[in-house]
């Protein structure tokens, strides 16, 4: 097990409003996770040290409510398909880790992109931060996030359902494939075309 200690910094801990001046803390290089931190002179032995010449330090971000690799259709003048979400995904992952957030959630993102990219992750790794992913929303049929999707318009950004046995049998398949949260695009009166202010998930038994 190998750790560099990063030195001469401001670090803010968050547990208080004040800056922790002159501080040095010690990183796993295996698990990422900091071991120790301190004030002044370094007293742990390590492998390799940094200097961050006075450079203020935090926490990571947590981000908890994500769609990424949402596409603006009219804007990119390209059909939405697999391929261009997952491109934006993981262009939006790299840029929301550069930004200081280290952990997502996602809530909703076509073909269940972001399921697969962490299915994956092991194998092929890619920049971003450690997400829980939910996989494709469910709406009701014509109600939010009921948009058309790929090539000619055959497919749909959301598992469409019209009855409770609909959202049950969607709910079981999304965690089939490695969902860790499920997404209900709650509807009525924005971004999808036929949907009224009033639309709602219940239907009368």
């Amino acid at each position: 097990m190998t750790k560099t200690a990063f030195v001469n910094c401001n670090l803010f801990v968050g547990d208080r409003e004040q800056l922790l001046n002159n501080t040095w803390f010690v990183v796993d290089n295996e698990t990422g996770k900091l071991t120790a931190k301190g004030t002044g002179k370094l007293n742990v032995a390590v492998e390799q040290q940094v200097d961050l010449d006075g450079q203020y330090v935090m926490s990571g971000l947590i981000n908890a409510h994500t769609h990424v690799g949402l596409v603006n259709a009219a804007k990119d003048h390209y059909p939405e398909t697999e391929t261009l979400v997952t491109y934006k995904a993981l262009k939006d992952l790299k840029n929301g880790l550069k930004g200081g957030v280290t952990y997502i959630r996602s809530c909703g993102v076509p073909f269940d992109v972001d399921v697969k990219l962490k299915n994956m992750r092991n194998d092929y790794p890619f920049e971003g931060p450690g997400m829980r992913p939910a996989g494709m929303p469910i709406s009701i049929l014509g109600g939010h996030a009921d948009q058309p999707l790929g090539e000619n318009h055959e497919l749909n950004a959301s598992h469409l359902v019209n009855s409770p046995d609909d959202v049950r049998k969607v709910v079981r398949e999304q965690f089939k494939k490695g969902a860790e949260n499920i997404k209900l695009m709650a509807t009525g009166g924005i971004m999808s075309q036929g949907d009224q202010i009033d639309d709602n998930y219940h239907w009368k038994k």
